[in-house]
């Protein structure tokens, strides 16, 4: 997603159920910016915090299906895939000076 010139992941997580009295909060729905307005560089940072939250999430739900509850999976989800999406454009604007990295 765009919002001006500034590209955007969103993501909906699995629905948290809110204890009962409150409303469902709006932590179901990840959105965080990608630093960039580079179309491709938006796609690459997408598509690998998209494969890192569908590791991250089959391996949360199989290992807290009985000690968490909806909502504390999905805010460890949103921690996980800051620190992660943090961690990618780290990554990508850390400048390289191996050359075999380089030519890669």
């Amino acid at each position: 997603m765009r919002r001006g010139t500034i590209f955007y992941f969103r993501k909906r997580l699995p629905k948290a159920s809110p204890p009962p009295g409150e409303r469902a909060s709006h932590k179901s729905l990840f959105c965080a910016s990608l630093q960039t307005n580079v179309l491709a560089e938006a796609f690459a940072r997408a598509a690998q915090l998209l494969d890192f939250y569908e590791t991250k999430r089959k391996q949360l739900l199989l290992d807290t299906t009985q000690t968490m509850s909806d909502a504390a999976v999905n805010a460890v989800l949103h921690h996980i895939l800051r620190t992660e999406l943090n961690r990618i454009i780290r990554g990508q604007n850390a400048p390289s000076t191996d050359i075999a990295a380089v030519d890669a």
